[in-house]
């Protein structure tokens, strides 16, 4: 189970933040001055949460176990999760031109749906490797 929580955690989410990280170091070089907010105000976690919420839904569905309620809890958690991040990415998205969205909300959003997306497609995903 460890190792599975590993692999998740590097390929899943630190890579996943890579693309972010290069655009916060790229401000940064550029002599602008970098905030998260900019980084990420146009929903780019939103999209990661998506990812790691559907790997978590897959492993799900693949695992074996006659406690079903885990998988109830996990895959409902990242279904919604999954479906949240979807239309907030979309609506997001629909508004790229228009100056009129808070970042600093965007940012609290995003974070907030990330956090629980990371929590929730841990659980889905390492729990799948043990014994209950």
């Amino acid at each position: 189970m460890i190792e599975k929580f590993f692999k998740w955690l590097i390929f899943g989410v630190i890579i996943a933040l890579l693309p972010l990280i290069f655009h916060y170091f790229c401000l940064f070089i550029g002599k602008s001055s970098p905030s998260i907010g900019k980084v990420v105000a146009h929903g780019e976690l939103l999209i990661i949460a998506v990812g790691m919420t559907s790997v978590a839904i897959g492993d799900l569905f693949s695992w074996q176990t006659e406690k079903s309620i885990y998988k109830i809890i996990l895959g409902g958690a990242c279904t919604v999760l999954l479906i949240l991040s979807a239309l907030l990415f979309a609506y997001i998205s629909s508004y790229q031109t228009d100056r009129s969205l808070d970042i600093n909300s965007i940012l609290n959003i995003s974070l907030l749906i990330y956090i629980a997306s990371v929590i929730s497609s841990a659980f889905g995903t390492t729990i799948t490797e043990s014994n209950l």
